[in-house]
């Protein structure tokens, strides 16, 4: 393969990965469990902010881990809670069981 032809092959592969990626979403009943996450803890120097736009896998919400890729039901799903050190206070939601993929807490 001429190196033309190596570059035009790698920047299709791209593209193809780029949209499956943009085009993955945090599954919604896990999007609204971490909102109900974020109601009921006391956050008084707003390290949670980020929280309230976007997608929480996709625009890299802080202490939210998700799995790399999306499952068969095509949403990403959270792995993990990070929320340690950030100077929170409260209860957690009863709604942090609806993270059905979570694995660490």
């Amino acid at each position: 393969m001429s190196s033309r032809t190596c570059g035009s092959l790698f920047l299709v592969t791209f593209c193809c990965l780029l949209l499956h990626v943009a085009g993955s979403r945090t599954d919604p009943s896990e999007v609204n469990a971490l909102r109900e996450v974020k109601r009921s803890i006391i956050d008084p120097m707003r390290n949670l902010s980020n929280w309230a736009k976007g997608d929480p896998c996709n625009s890299n919400w802080t202490g939210i881990i998700c799995f790399g890729s999306s499952h068969d039901d095509g949403h990403f799903h959270v792995r993990e809670l990070q929320l340690m050190r950030l100077n929170l206070s409260g209860e957690l939601a009863p709604e942090v069981g609806q993270l059905l993929y979570l694995e660490i807490l």
